[in-house]
């Protein structure tokens, strides 16, 4: 199979169609933020290698870390019973550490009678300098599956409610987003948690505040909006929700940075008249990808309430706080968070009001 760029990688519909029309491959490896993803492919390209009832002996799994080159070989020697494929899933493995030559061997010479799906660990990504990740490019298919655009969030949100009895429109939608992600493995729990909770047969936004889990960055934010509306009380209690959630007063700290920067950027487009657009690509993620549009129009509501001025002054107040919580340990760190939402608060114009 030929090398693809990133920018041309398969999408998640198209890997599921080439699977029905082709049959599977010889070889993938699939890794990505969104796990549900990955566990779902995987899940199918083993349904379409190995037929009812030869499961214990054409489906081979192998756990990481610490994947044995023996082991590996025998699952590959494996003919495969009834025609089918032998299935090989090195599930967890982190393909960097597997440096041995004999691991290129193996995999760049698998039988024609195998498929082997390597899954890695969270957060690991195939290292491009390496020799072996180049063989698992010019030999397989190397997938990353990051979080999904929104409209496919909507379609896959709407059926997942669905299976519950349950209809959801946008707004409900947009709401649970934004409250808890946009990661298909987070949501699984929360849309069951919602379903349980909804009595009538349509889930509102009113019902997803009662019950969805909030990420740092949706409290952060309420944070923030509560800070320009004078709402000081409020700040602080969502502050002490989050450092007693076992947040690292680091990760929070970068945070409330990232919102401020973005607030920023919001702020700058609003008064030169660049528009959402150029918000979206100055607020990318660190894969690149860019916010939805919801997010970006909440963004925009949400730097309204501030001045850009002010914002200038909390971000270098938050490079500030991290650069003291990594080099000064006179203070702990819960002393700096309150010193930091209390300096936020005295910031703005609105301490003021």
């Amino acid at each position: 199979m030929a090398t693809r760029k990133k920018s041309d990688a398969p999408s998640y519909k198209e890997l599921v169609r080439r699977l029905k029309t082709e049959g599977p491959g010889s070889l993938y490896v699939l890794y990505g933020a969104e796990d549900y993803l990955v566990r779902s492919f995987a899940r199918q390209l083993r349904d379409a290698c190995v037929s009812a009832g030869t499961e214990d002996f054409d489906a081979k799994r192998l756990e990481g870390p610490g994947l044995n080159a023996d082991d590996l070989a025998g699952a590959l020697e494996a003919i495969p019973f009834f025609g089918g494929r032998t299935f090989v899933e090195l599930h967890g493995v982190d393909i960097n550490q597997c440096t041995g030559e004999r691991f290129q061997q193996l995999l760049g010479d698998i039988p024609e009678w195998c498929t082997v799906v390597v899954t890695l660990p969270e957060g690991v990504k195939p290292d491009g300098r390496l020799s072996l990740t180049k063989l698992l490019r010019e030999k397989g298919c190397v997938v990353e599956f990051a979080a999904q655009p929104e409209s496919l969030l909507f379609d896959w949100l709407e059926k997942r409610f669905a299976a519950h009895g349950k209809t959801i429109r946008r707004p409900a939608m947009e709401r649970l987003l934004f409250l808890s992600g946009t990661l298909m493995t987070r949501l699984i729990p929360e849309i069951d948690k919602i379903c349980a909770y909804t009595v009538g047969g349509e889930v509102t936004a009113t019902d997803v505040d009662a019950v969805a889990h909030h990420i740092p960055e949706a409290s952060v934010f309420e944070m923030t909006d509560c800070i320009a509306e004078g709402n000081t009380d409020r700040a602080a209690g969502l502050m002490a929700e989050l450092m007693a959630s076992g947040e690292e007063p680091l990760m929070l700290t970068a945070v409330i940075g990232n919102q401020i920067r973005q607030l920023y950027a919001a702020k700058v487009a609003q008064e030169r008249g660049l528009g959402a657009e150029f918000v979206q690509e100055v607020t990318r993620d660190k894969n690149g990808k860019k916010k939805p549009d919801f997010a970006v129009r909440n963004l925009m509501n949400s730097a309204r309430r501030f001045g850009l001025e002010e914002l200038r002054r909390d971000v270098r107040l938050c490079t500030e706080t991290d650069y003291l919580l990594k080099s000064d340990n006179t203070t702990t760190g819960t002393e700096r968070m309150a010193e930091l939402l209390l300096r936020l608060a005295m910031n703005g114009d609105h301490a003021a009001h």
